[in-house]
Formats: structure tokens, sequence, C-alpha cells
């Protein structure tokens, strides 16, 4: 079993990257009454498996997309014109494909992360998809090269799904199933279904993103708080 998340200090999150979303955010407008946009940012600092990614955005639809409409961008052309919902800016690092062509670092860590200051949940998030191809290496290799692909995406979209969650419900408890939950097995990246609790789907559908939650990660725990 892997933890999913950890937390980093906002430190961590380059200057830049603050500055777009700040901008971002200050254009962000959610009408009253409307279905939930949230537009997610991406930055990749390697070039992803364009197959995997369109397998990242389907998964992600059918985790979040019972309570959100989800809209996605890249970072690096982001201009924070016409943006009309909240606001996530997620950074993957590593080879986000399954068909890698060194194998994976042994470096342990968290699958993802959230970042966090002064206890706050921040809309910044990060996947780590090294940790994720290392987890899952017994599952890509027993598959064809379309079933990675498929496989791939989906685990990178759960890892990000449960990241999310977190400050788009702002809280940093866990779920005891589920995506929301603590840990993951290469079985919960690798299979076919890993769905939100209807609970966990109520926070995400019901919350206000305008006010970042309190909630404290705990570095400590098992899945350090992401």
């Amino acid at each position: 079993m892997q933890s999913v998340g950890g937390t980093r200090s906002i430190l961590a999150v380059p200057a830049l990257m603050v500055f777009q979303t700040a901008t971002l955010l200050s254009q962000s407008v959610v009408a009253p009454g409307a279905t939930r946009a949230v537009a997610i940012y991406t930055k990749f600092l390697e070039p992803p498996s364009g197959v995997s990614v369109e397998h990242l955005k389907a998964e992600m639809d059918a985790i979040l997309g019972p309570a959100l409409r989800l809209e996605w961008y890249s970072l690096d052309q982001a201009n924070g014109q016409d943006v009309k919902a909240d606001i996530v800016v997620v950074k993957f690092q590593g080879t986000c494909g399954s068909n890698a062509q060194s194998p994976p670092l042994r470096r342990g860590g968290p699958l993802g992360w959230t970042n966090v200051v002064d206890g706050e949940i921040l809309p910044f998030a990060g996947v780590n998809c090294d940790r994720i191809r290392e987890l899952m290496e017994g599952n890509l290799a027993a598959s064809t090269d379309t079933e990675r692909d498929q496989m791939f995406g989906r685990a990178m979209a759960r890892v990000l799904a449960h990241e999310m969650y977190h400050f788009l419900a702002k809280t940093a408890r866990h779920a005891v199933d589920g995506v929301a939950k603590a840990r993951y097995s290469a079985t919960d990246l690798a299979g076919p279904c890993l769905r939100f609790e209807e609970d966990q789907l109520r926070q995400v559908r019901t919350s206000q993103f305008q006010h970042v939650s309190k909630a404290h990660h705990d570095a400590g725990a098992p899945a350090g708080g992401g």
C-alpha cells in the first residue's frame, strides 16, 4: 500500500506559478445556482503521453463528473482572461506515460501532494508519475500497449482527484474507502473502477471554494495529509 499524498509548503510552488494563479483567480466568477466548474491548469515537467492524458481526462470526468464540470488548460498558455471557474493548478513530475524509456527510480515518497500554508489547503497540487509507474510496474508489464496507456491515465486521474478533493471539499480528512482513502494499492490504481463515496461528492459539490479550508494537513499522518 502506498500513501496517496503529502503536503508541501507554499515555498515549494514556483513564484511564476503563484503569480499566474493569482491572476486567474482574480478573473474567476461563478454564477449562483450554476453547475460548479473547475478549471484545471496543468504543468508537465516532461512531455507527457498524449494518449495517457486523454484517458486521464476521461477518468476525471467519470470520477468528478457527477459533481463538477471540468475544464482543462495549459498553465504555460494561461493569461487570466474569461475564466469563469474555480482554479486548480497541477504540476506533473516525472515521465507521465506507461512506456517510459528507462525504469522508474525507486526513491519512495507520495504519489501526489497538496500545498499548505499556515494550515490552509491551497489550490496547488502535484502528481508524481514516476512513483505511480513504480507502484504499477507489475500491472503495466502484464498488459498490452493499449491497456497500459488506459491504465496509466486512470491512475494519474485517481491520484489527482484525491488531491483535488482536499481543497475542493475544504477538508484534510480521508475516507475509509474510495478515491478519498489514505492509501492506494497497485490494484486501486490499475483496477477498472475507483470512485468517491457519495458523502465526499456532496462535499465537493456544495463547498464554497472561495474560502480555503483551515483544516490542518498532518504531515506525520500515513498519507501526509494528502
